[in-house]
């Protein structure tokens, strides 16, 4: 069973009940649809835009219809705060676009066609991506801070292992518990480099000093039981990538091997797909 619900993550929220929320990124995303927006006027067609404000920052997105999705990321004591003090939320959406030359000049003559949505407390990570006869793929498993928006990829990454992981299982080639173990190493070592670099690009932000900036620091503890500091270092050395290819390289080997001599399981196959 592959557990495909998105993030209402059926399996995780509803019957394993493993889904821990991060002591980071513990912030609010509201966002309205806006017709007649002007394109970004930098970059390809359909360039999205990411714009810093003080409380935070815009996206503003282009769609097939021809509208633009226009939300505002921050943090979720400073988005309470301004909610108490100017009445409602649109009023702090349109606070923070005030503050934002560069999404204001999209709008200019544009109109806002949809009410306010808002979603929070939206990263997360289950304790555990697969176990006997199911896996989590996609958002199920887990979701990043929008900021580099990494959905798509995470979604489609995970797909690939789990096709190739429950493929494998299905024609003999390994144990389920061993594609399992493959399935869940590999897509929490992609998760885990994303969120890094989603920290790293908080913490260098030049308008540091605002709190929202400095709330999306990761906590030791959060460091800790991410293992960063050795994935910081494989990522930006480039071995996380080697070692990815080199994996790669020595399943077709093994492959290959067991076809040769005729054993569809060959010994070292499982053991390829473990590390």
């Amino acid at each position: 069973m592959i557990d495909c619900s998105g993030r209402g993550g059926v399996m995780a929220t509803r019957y394993l009940k493993n889904r821990r929320f991060h002591d980071v990124f513990r912030n609010v995303a509201t966002w309205a649809y806006w017709k007649d927006a002007k394109p970004l006027g930098k970059g390809p067609d359909g360039a999205i835009a990411v714009c810093s404000t003080p409380s935070g920052w815009f996206w503003a997105i282009p769609l097939h219809d021809g509208t633009t999705s226009v939300g505002l990321v921050t943090g979720r004591d400073l988005f309470n705060e301004g909610r108490n003090r100017l009445g409602d939320i649109q009023a702090v959406y349109d606070e923070a676009l005030a503050q934002c030359p560069t999404v204001l000049e999209m709008l200019d003559g544009a109109e806002q066609v949809t009410g306010m949505k808002t979603e929070q407390d939206y990263s997360y990570v289950a304790e555990r991506f697969t176990g006997p006869g199911y896996l989590l793929a996609g958002d199920a498993a887990c979701f990043l801070d929008p900021l580099l928006s990494t959905g798509v990829h995470l979604a489609t990454y995970s797909a690939m292992l789990g096709a190739a992981s429950l493929a494998s299982v299905l024609r003999g080639e390994v144990a389920e518990e061993d594609a399992g173990r493959f399935y869940e190493t590999v897509y929490r070592h992609a998760y885990e480099r994303l969120l890094i670099l989603v920290s790293v690009f908080y913490e260098s932000y030049r308008g540091k000093e605002y709190h929202f900036y400095n709330a999306q620091k990761l906590t030791s503890g959060e460091r800790d039981n991410l293992h960063l500091q050795a994935a910081f270092d494989r990522i930006i050395t480039g071995i996380a990538d080697m070692d990815d290819a080199e994996n790669a390289y020595r399943l077709v080997q093994d492959h290959l091997r067991g076809a040769e001599s005729g054993d569809p399981n060959p010994s070292t196959t499982s053991t390829a797909c473990t590390r």
